[in-house]
């Protein structure tokens, strides 16, 4: 994919309005806390987007195991001055992540998802486009608690 400067909140706010209602039938709430001074990101666009909807996506289904009345899904922008980066975290109330699945997440084909419940583009898949994009992405869980995917893309030469 063609690499070109691109905003990051606005590629956020499209992957949002395709689930947004989805999540409002289900008490979902999704919270935004964008960093509107955030510079551009060098990016495509699009795989940025499926990105942000697969960890949207995923944050739903981790809160729907917790079976809950309500939900919220908290999509957080920030501007990292010393690493030239801007920091997207998708922290969602959901069930977290075990230790010991911790380790394997970002593995093609592995999945905490039952057989059957539609895997999206997979955590690898993700993996490999913020690679791509020169990022990094991490994850901060604890069991029971929740968990929080830490995405850092380097900022568009200005």
């Amino acid at each position: 994919g063609l690499l070109e400067s691109v905003a990051i909140n606005d590629i956020i706010e499209k992957a949002v309005i395709l689930i947004e209602h989805e999540l409002k039938l289900q008490n979902i709430v999704i919270r935004r806390d964008f960093d509107l001074a955030v510079p551009r990101i060098r990016g495509d666009g699009q795989l940025l987007q499926q990105v942000i909807f697969d960890l949207v996506h995923n944050a739903q289904w981790a809160i729907k195991q917790k079976q809950e009345q309500r939900g919220e899904i908290l999509i957080k922008t920030a501007f990292l001055q010393d690493d030239h980066c801007v920091e997207v975290c998708v922290q969602d109330s959901g069930i977290g992540i075990s230790r010991e699945n911790l380790n394997h997440m970002f593995e093609p084909f592995f999945t905490t998802k039952p057989a059957g419940e539609g895997t999206g583009l997979g955590l690898s898949i993700i993996y490999d486009i913020i690679q791509k994009h020169n990022g990094t992405i991490k994850i901060e869980t604890e069991s029971g608690q929740g968990a929080c995917f830490k995405v850092k893309l380097p900022e568009a030469a200005r």
